[in-house]
């Protein structure tokens, strides 16, 4: 069996991700329900009642007959329903998000062991005479260790499991986590919403007070929380966030001659997030590359990291930052990759088209990066870019979105999805 640290991060990463752009399209949905069952309700009234008032604000009053009140009644039934799942999907959906990072984690925990089984030496899990002859061999005997180990971490509370983590590889987890008390109040707030309907308890108040997580403005105890688009939206980047790094962490920690498949992935997993354009998520998981993890396996590696890091950054809006990080390194010895990188950050143009015309055809950015890489997002539309596309490539720049429309009756005809912005408005 093939036990892979990276294939565990990507599903874990594509499974939040489903969810996260899945609750735009499920609340859309409910909203479209309300309103058919608002007006349904409207046109009943006003079929077989009688309008006896309107104060003045559209709030309109009927009289109806009393052989039409079950009627009106379950009219009315399915609106307060279609309100109801308003209110509880993105509840819901905290609950799956929290589900799936347990899931991730215990994975995590059985690829950890199965690569280095000797992990399972510090186990202080006794079997008897018994029950080992019940095993057919002492791997069967293994695995059985192996799955009461992942059972007692992922009964323990999320904060305790972060503890428990650490003391089996001697390793910190939490220091420099500053996500770790929103964390802990998600976490927190996903057991209200399964044991207690969303009321907070003394207990929410107390774990949220000694992580420094306490809400602003603090809830009453007996008060009721939500999760408002924006909470779902903070939670789902915690969630990513606390994931990724603490499998990062680990990874390098239990297996530093993989370096390499390490940096990889996590250049992989960063790069789509630049592509999908969710800036701070992918700032501060470079910001990790480059701050936290202090060993890459070569230096292309981590110059890959600091472009990244550097476009995340600005293109979230802070180009000082972005350039600072830059100026922190010499670039003079390194490929024409990395100077066209350096100079479409720093916008000298004229610069970066004279390096496009030197990387050529057949050098180290083809085609399709100049098309997809966020580094060129603002280039893509200067006078610089498209006359050195041209001297490359011997075509005009077209934009991916601008071929895609030439091959939209075929799309259409697949039956693509619209697009929804799963962060929407508040």
């Amino acid at each position: 069996m093939n036990y892979s640290i990276h294939a565990e991060i990507e599903t874990f990463a594509k499974h939040l991700d489903a969810l996260y752009t899945s609750l735009p399209l499920v609340m859309a949905m409910t909203s479209i329900a309300r309103k058919d069952a608002s007006d349904n309700f409207t046109k009943f009234l006003e079929e077989h009642g009688e309008e006896v008032e309107e104060d003045g604000e559209g709030v309109r009053t009927f009289s109806i007959p009393p052989e039409k009140n079950r009627m009106a009644a379950r009219k009315k039934k399915k609106i307060d329903t279609t309100q109801a799942a308003a209110s509880l999907l993105p509840r819901s959906f905290i609950v799956s998000f929290v589900s799936e990072y347990d899931a991730y984690i215990g994975r995590l925990l059985r690829v950890f062991l199965n690569r280095k089984p000797d992990l399972l030496n510090g186990s202080d899990r006794n079997i008897t005479y018994s029950q080992l002859v019940e095993f057919s061999s002492i791997e069967e005997a293994r695995e059985s260790i192996l799955e009461k180990e992942i059972e007692t971490l992922l009964r323990k509370s999320h904060e305790e499991q972060f503890g428990w983590l650490e003391n089996r590889f001697s390793v910190s987890l939490r220091k420099g986590l500053d996500t770790w008390g929103a964390f802990v109040e998600l976490t927190e707030r996903r057991n209200l919403f399964v044991h207690n309907e969303g009321i907070v308890s003394e207990q929410y108040i107390a774990k949220c007070r000694n992580n420094g997580a306490l809400p602003t403005p603090i809830p009453d105890i007996g008060s009721n929380l939500g999760a408002s688009r924006r909470y779902v939206k903070n939670s789902y980047e915690v969630l990513y966030e606390i994931g990724v790094k603490l499998a990062h962490v680990l990874w390098r920690k239990l297996f530093p001659d993989d370096l390499e498949n390490a940096d990889n992935s996590l250049i992989e997993l960063t790069y789509e997030l630049l592509v999908a354009e969710r800036w701070k998520l992918a700032e501060n998981l470079l910001g990790f590359s480059l701050n936290t993890i202090k060993n890459h396996s070569n230096d292309v590696k981590k110059r890959i990291f600091v472009i990244n890091y550097a476009i995340a950054t600005k293109q979230g809006g802070d180009s000082d930052k972005a350039l600072k990080c830059l100026d922190q390194h010499d670039w003079t010895s390194c490929s024409n990759d990395f100077k066209l990188a350096v100079a479409v950050l720093k916008e000298d143009y004229d610069l970066a088209k004279n390096y496009m015309i030197a990387i050529g055809i057949n050098g180290g950015i083809a085609e399709q990066d100049y098309r997809e890489w966020p580094l060129f997002r603002d280039f893509r539309g200067t006078k610089q870019f498209r006359g050195g596309f041209v001297e490359v490539f011997g075509i005009e720049y077209r934009s991916i979105e601008e071929i895609d429309s030439e091959r939209g009756g075929e799309d259409e005809e697949a039956g693509d999805a619209p697009h929804v912005d799963p962060e929407g408005s508040e």
